[in-house]
């Protein structure tokens, strides 16, 4: 899960690593072998790969378009956020694959706060295609409810740059906020 915090902070986490972890000093001579799509690798850009960004949805991934209606929610928190759903679709050897990303609002001002880079890890689901990824969210946080109330009926645009492993995408969208609770 990637959050971004109205004061431009940026909350990770610990138990959202995907793949290997392993630094390769492993005494045991058994153990699994790094997984090269791992989040501890360094972001590596490169070849362009299929990247959605999508609504939570009682139906499931719900991909944004231009001019979607984005709801911001009071989380359990006590702070408003916009959470978004990511998926991928990558031929890649592995089950899970991790991305450092960044997301952005703007104008300038439209979103209290800055954002700053993060992991999200995605996995295929059992049973489902081997080159569909998903499962990660991304949470921007808004602040309170002075801060969220000042976002209602904004027209903003959200983009999200993420690289990895030698693959690099973004994803751009004009979104219209609208304050729930």
């Amino acid at each position: 899960m990637l959050a971004l915090l109205g004061a431009g902070a940026l909350m990770v986490p610990g138990g959202m690593a995907c793949g290997g972890g392993s630094d390769g000093a492993s005494a045991e001579p058994d153990a699994a072998p790094e997984n090269p799509y791992s989040c501890e690798n360094e972001p590596e850009s490169g070849d362009a790969f299929d990247f959605r960004v999508g609504l939570k949805s009682e139906d499931g991934f719900h991909e944004i378009t231009d001019g979607d209606q984005a709801p911001i929610e009071l989380g359990p928190q006590g702070l408003y956020m916009l959470q978004l759903d990511v998926a991928a679709t990558l031929s890649i050897p592995s089950e899970a694959v991790c991305f450092f990303c960044v997301a952005q609002v703007s104008p300038a001002g439209a979103w209290p706060g800055v954002s700053q880079p993060g992991v999200i890890a995605l996995k295929t689901a059992p049973g489902g295609p081997a080159d569909a990824f998903a499962g990660a969210t991304i949470v921007i946080l808004a602040g309170g409810r002075e801060q969220a109330a000042q976002l209602d009926g904004a027209d903003v645009d959200l983009t999200i740059q993420c690289d990895g492993h030698g693959f690099s995408a973004q994803s751009q969208h004009a979104l219209h906020l609208s304050l729930i609770n």
